[in-house]
């Protein structure tokens, strides 16, 4: 081959290895250029940096990639050729490239610094900023690297204080996947800026920033209470929610985690009903010295303020305590209805679980169907008579032996939803049998019944109705002449009158009053079975005719009793004038003639019974006695309810360690287990077997496992039962 073929083809190679060179040096320029970029000279000045608030829009990397942010609120280097690496690792860099793979990018460090991250991390940390930082975050570097900036304008140049509450509580409330630990920084950050700046905050400022604080300080609260103090603000029933959990003598328990929002409703309605907006805050002489540690490494490691100390005058506190302390117990029952990581529903159970100040807001789960039920069955006077299991199905409970407290609290369901009910086991104290008829009828205005006057006036309702039916179905006009003798003589008010027209369509539908006579046998003592029999011969007079059928009604009446026709003839004959009388003649059945042991004749027409007068004196004053009566009845009634009720006790073989627990509404699970030991018990068993006879007899469980303790629910216990 010739020797310039041999020199044209050294040439070509050289210029083609130049070019290839070449090449290599520009990639490598350019990947050093877009990749993680050093400090150009460590010592040389930092580079100065501005605030880009909300009118100033940055500017960053080279086009095609170039990105403009608006109302980030980050700090921005400015372009000094020959400055080092700016002083704030936050800042924007707008010289840096934004270009790059993103493959295989590995999460920012703990401690990220703009200039140290790839041009793909920056431009989607600088894209999570144009969309006002509400996006998920693609690394939570990015939450730490924009709280950088954030701390240093409130800290050193202690600027736009306002306008950064508001962004950062925004974020706190908006921001989606935001974790924990930026959470507790960023509101670190602004309850200092609370303390420190109370004069530029307002109210709803404060109020937005507790709705989004999820974990309590006895320094954020400290901060919080001083600018009540300052603004001389009563603290507002959301902020004491907060304060009260944090009290040295508040209860701590699982409740506030199981039922948040029913523990939010009833604080706040407990605290307006004591307080209202009147709760003012004294302050200590001492005041509060507030600090902050930054996380920005470039600042100093902390930062120090003054403010009012309220919570230096821990006494005013006090019946804050109290009022949680109060909470806690009244939500207990509710929360034990919660698994660990369910949340409360709202069912029929559940609602019956709820105190009565929660219950009068929250309408039951089966009201509607309740509603329907009585608009079904309901007579033209608005009365519906049903069964006791028939209400207890509708309203969602068990049908079981009903004691007196679940017999009373269904009167309570029953009037939270509007209706009333007659026989009321709050009025009588006695409890309902399953198959007992009652009567609904809509709740009627007025003041409350008196269980007096109202048990009274049943009982003698139900004695007056045993006379009326004695041909077998009672007169209305003698129905109407002994309600209103019930009303006059008893002097009842506008809804107990209403109570007794609602009982009598409950005893007009086979309700047998003599059957409630021949109760009275078992339950009265002799002199006040004849006070009854004497009761019910005048009630047979009052009206001016004692007629062959009440004469009839009344000797089975006084069968029922125990007392004899000759104890019947007695009463007659003592209501008899001593002398003449010149008042309207009062007719009786004639005595019967005695049987005769002659051939019985053929039977005659009874001659008309002739008048004879009685003495309406003597009546009248058996009448004035008939609340008297009534009374005596209700207590023997009582009295036989007590007695028959095996309620108040739990079963036999845990009897004992039973009677000991109960003297007490609080054990530490170390001393329940000693006593359960000591009665030769396995505590786990016997906390369960008397939970099991409480759910049925009582209507709830009675011991509740809190934390360290067994607390004993003695609200459910029959009257008299603890011993302490």
């Amino acid at each position: 081959m010739p020797d310039w073929i041999d020199e044209n083809w050294r040439a070509w190679l050289i210029f083609a290895a130049s070019l290839v060179i070449l090449a290599l040096i520009e990639a490598l320029r350019r990947r050093r250029k877009t990749g993680r970029e050093t400090a150009p000279n460590s010592k040389a000045e930092p580079a100065p940096c501005r605030w880009a608030g909300s009118g100033s829009p940055i500017r960053a990397g080279a086009w095609p990639s170039r990105m403009t942010v608006n109302r980030a609120l980050i700090y921005e280097r400015v372009n000094v050729p020959s400055a080092g690496r700016c002083l704030e690792p936050s800042a924007i860099d707008p010289r840096l490239s934004l270009r790059g793979s993103a493959a295989n990018e590995k999460p920012l460090p703990a401690r990220p610094q703009y200039p140290d991250i790839s041009g793909p991390q920056r431009k989607a940390y600088l894209t999570w900023l144009a969309e006002n930082s509400l996006t998920p975050a693609q690394d939570p570097g990015f939450l730490q690297l924009y709280l950088y900036g954030i701390e240093r304008r409130v800290l050193v140049d202690e600027e736009d204080e306002s306008e950064i509450f508001d962004q950062l509580v925004h974020l706190l409330e908006n921001g989606a996947g935001i974790p924990n630990k930026f959470r507790r920084d960023a509101a670190t950050i602004l309850w200092f800026l609370v303390a420190r700046e109370p004069q530029q905050l307002r109210l709803n400022q404060l109020k937005s920033l507790s709705d989004a604080t999820e974990t309590w300080t006895e320094e954020s609260i400290s901060q919080a209470l001083s600018w009540f103090a300052f603004h001389q603000e009563p603290l507002p029933r959301w902020m004491a929610r907060h304060v009260a959990p944090l009290l040295p003598q508040a209860k701590k328990s699982v409740t506030v985690r199981r039922v948040p929002e029913l523990t939010e409703q009833l604080f706040e309605l407990y605290f307006t009903e004591e307080w209202g907006d009147k709760f003012h805050l004294k302050v200590a002489k001492r005041e509060l010295k507030a600090t902050i540690a930054p996380r920005n490494p470039s600042l100093p490691t902390s930062y120090e303020c003054k403010c009012q100390h309220p919570l230096g005058l821990a006494s005013q506190f006090k019946p804050l305590t109290t009022l949680w302390n109060r909470v806690m117990d009244e939500l207990r029952r509710a929360s034990t209805l919660v698994g660990p990581n369910s949340r409360f529903e709202l069912t029929p159970e559940s609602w019956l679980s709820l105190p009565p100040a929660l219950r009068s807001r929250i309408e039951h789960p089966s009201a509607s169907a309740l509603r329907q039920k009585l608009a079904e069955k309901a007579t033209p006077s608005g009365d519906t008579v049903l069964t006791v299991s028939e209400l207890t199905t509708l309203l969602g409970g068990r049908v079981g032996r009903l004691t007196v407290p679940r017999s009373q609290e269904l009167c309570d369901i029953l009037e939270k939803l509007g209706s009333s009910v007659e026989p009321d086991a709050r009025l009588t104290g006695r409890s309902y049998r399953n198959e007992q008829s009652t009567v609904l009828f809509p709740l009627p205005q007025g003041p409350a019944p008196d269980a007096s006057r109202m048990n009274a006036a049943a009982n003698l309702f139900h004695l007056g109705w045993s006379i009326a039916q004695a041909d077998g179905k009672a007169d209305p006009e003698e129905i109407r002449l002994l309600t209103d003798h019930i009303e006059k003589s008893i002097q009842l008010g506008e809804s107990e009158c209403r109570r007794l027209s609602a009982l009598g369509t409950l005893i007009s539908r086979g309700e047998n009053s003599l059957k409630f006579v021949a109760q009275l046998k078992e339950t009265l003592p002799p002199a006040s079975i004849h006070s009854v029999g004497k009761l019910l011969v005048a009630m047979a007079a009052w009206d001016g005719v004692i007629t062959s059928e009440e004469m009839k009604a009344l000797e089975r009446a006084f069968r029922s009793l125990g007392l004899t026709r000759k104890d019947l003839e007695t009463l007659v004959s003592s209501l008899l004038p001593h002398e003449a009388s010149d008042e309207e003649p009062v007719e009786a059945a004639p005595k019967p003639a005695p049987p005769s042991r002659s051939k019985p004749k053929e039977p005659k027409d009874p001659p008309a019974p002739k008048p004879f007068t009685l003495d309406r004196s003597a009546i009248a004053d058996i009448m004035d006695e008939s609340m008297e009566v009534g009374n005596l009845i209700s207590a023997a009634l009582g009295k036989q309810e007590d007695e028959d009720d095996p309620t108040v006790s739990p079963p036999e073989n845990v009897a004992g360690f039973y009677r000991e627990l109960i003297e007490k509404t609080a054990w530490e699970r170390t001393e329940a287990d000693d006593l359960a030991r000591r009665h030769g018990k396995m505590l786990a068993g016997v906390l369960e077997v008397i939970n099991d006879w409480a759910y049925d007899a009582l209507g709830a469980p009675l011991l509740h496992e809190e934390e360290d303790e067994i607390i004993v629910d003695t609200e459910l216990l029959p009257s008299g039962a603890t011993q302490k």
